[in-house]
């Protein structure tokens, strides 16, 4: 369970920050771009996994700090 709903992006350093922000900008596009894309075009998305991989590593990281500091429990 969570201590705080939300956590404010200030909190994290200053490179966890900017993993955030990429990490969010890539989810982001890669929504867009799965969403516009037709349904059998999957060769296309065969990158998909790798930027998920990647995603999965900053959240990982951020989450590392944040229990670190005690603001996630």
């Amino acid at each position: 369970m969570r201590k705080n709903k939300r956590c404010s992006v200030q909190k994290l350093s200053p490179e966890l920050q900017k993993r955030l922000c990429r990490s969010k900008n890539i989810s982001l596009l890669l929504e867009m771009e799965i969403r516009m894309s037709k349904g059998g075009e999957l060769s296309n998305h065969i990158w998909t996994p790798c930027i998920l991989s990647y995603i999965h590593d900053d959240f990982t990281e951020i989450e590392k700090e944040l229990n670190e500091r005690g603001l996630l429990w």
